[in-house]
Order: C-alpha cells, then sequence, then structure tokens
C-alpha cells in the first residue's frame, strides 16, 4: 500500500471567511474524486485543523501501487480539480509518499 500525504497553506492574502470557502469547495471536489477515478482506495481531504497546525489542508490518501498514485496524479480529472480548486490559492505545497 502506497501512503500519498499532501499538505498546503494557503494564501495569507485571503481572509479566514474567504479560506472556509476555499477549503470546504477544494474538500467536495477533490474527495469526489474517489468515485471517478479507478485504483484509489482512500482519499480524505482534512480542513478542521486546530489551532496548532501550521497548515490548512491535509490530503491523505491511499493506493495499492506506486503506478496506481502516478495514473490518479497524471489524471484529466485529478488535474482539473487541482487546477481549478486548490494551485491559485495556495502559497506552498509538501507532499510525501510511502509504503505503508
Amino acid at each position: 500500500m502506497i501512503k500519498h500525504i499532501v499538505l498546503w497553506r494557503i494564501k495569507e492574502s485571503y481572509t479566514n471567511e474567504e479560506k472556509e470557502v476555499i477549503k470546504n469547495n477544494a474538500k467536495k471536489h477533490l474527495e469526489s474524486l474517489i468515485n471517478q477515478i479507478p485504483h484509489v482506495a482512500k482519499l480524505e481531504l482534512i480542513i478542521n485543523t486546530l489551532d496548532s497546525s501550521n497548515v490548512d489542508m491535509c490530503l491523505n490518501s491511499e493506493f495499492e501501487t506506486e503506478d496506481m498514485l502516478i495514473a490518479y496524479a497524471n489524471h484529466s480529472l485529478h488535474k482539473e480539480v487541482a487546477s481549478t480548486y486548490i494551485i491559485p490559492f495556495v502559497e506552498s505545497r509538501s507532499c510525501i509518499d510511502y509504503i505503508k
């Protein structure tokens, strides 16, 4: 099993209300991909962070193989969601992939 974890920080120029809309839109559209892209074993976007967090969103996902993770990353629906609901709004992204 491959774990794929991504952390995002939303740009500081957005208000707290705007950040909530951004996070909710990202969650709605990203989590919908589990039913649209084959081979996604788990996909959850965590947005209810505590004040002790230094990121705004965390993607917690799993794939059976590294090839399935690559297929997900390159899938047109994933790219569309990322380019519409995530990339324009974030100032930083960190990622770790590992074998579980």
